[in-house]
């Protein structure tokens, strides 16, 4: 935020389950069980805000995150999938940015 000098915008550095504001954007790093995580990130969310995931790209994970998004009545507003510039593995990982 700083770096890009937006003045409007603040990082919020907390577990989910601690927090209890809502905010307009929310998002979540280093999530194993997206199943776990997406209830709380909801409940994080202002009513027509946005939720950012970050996970691998695997066939099994965005099965999930489709019959998740369904469930919590999400939109998957976009998939962004890209792999990190210097990564020898080349392992791809993907965005999912859903709308309330």
């Amino acid at each position: 935020i700083e770096e890009l000098q937006i003045s409007n915008a603040s990082a919020i550095r907390w577990r989910a389950e601690e927090h209890h504001q809502h905010y307009d954007y929310v998002t979540a790093r280093a999530v194993a069980y997206s199943d776990v995580i997406l209830p709380q990130l909801i409940r994080l969310t202002k009513p027509w805000g946005k939720i950012i995931l970050y996970k691998l790209l695997t066939t099994e994970e965005d099965e999930l995150i489709t019959k998740l998004a369904t469930r919590h009545h999400l939109e998957i507003l976009h998939r962004h999938i890209y792999t990190l510039p210097g990564d020898k593995d080349d392992i791809q990982r993907i965005l999912y940015i859903f709308g309330k």
